[in-house]
């Protein structure tokens, strides 16, 4: 796990590691909540959402940043590097995005859950 924080660059995946330890108490304040019977606002549920998006905004900056540093690199080689090369470049790129995927997927979930036992805990 550590090694692919590093292969998807520290400066991108320490940031989106502390969006998901944030996100994960979010849920975490909303399920102990709904489980000891207080009512949770819906900004908790938007919270939650909105930290999942922001997360997803994050990895695909970096995969843009990434995939613009590597071009900018490929256009100052006189010769052109080796496919496998380039093919490694790119799954580095997206080890933030897919992270950032999974962290906008569990927000989603998370949301759609707590919104659920929500709606059903006022009926």
């Amino acid at each position: 796990m550590l090694e692919l924080h590093e292969r998807g660059g520290l400066e991108w995946m320490f940031p989106l590691s502390l969006m998901l330890l944030t996100l994960l108490g979010f849920i975490a304040y909303a399920s102990y909540s709904l489980a000891t019977g207080k009512t949770i606002t819906p900004k908790w549920l938007e919270t939650i959402k909105h930290t999942g998006m922001l997360a997803l905004s994050w990895g695909v900056l970096a995969t843009i940043v990434g995939l613009y540093a590597m071009f900018r690199g490929l256009q100052a080689m006189k010769v052109a590097p080796p496919l496998e090369v380039l093919m490694g470049g790119l799954q580095a790129l997206l080890i933030a995005l897919l992270y950032a995927l999974i962290i906008y997927i569990i927000s989603l979930l998370a949301y759609l859950i707590l919104r659920w036992r929500v709606k059903n805990s006022s009926t």
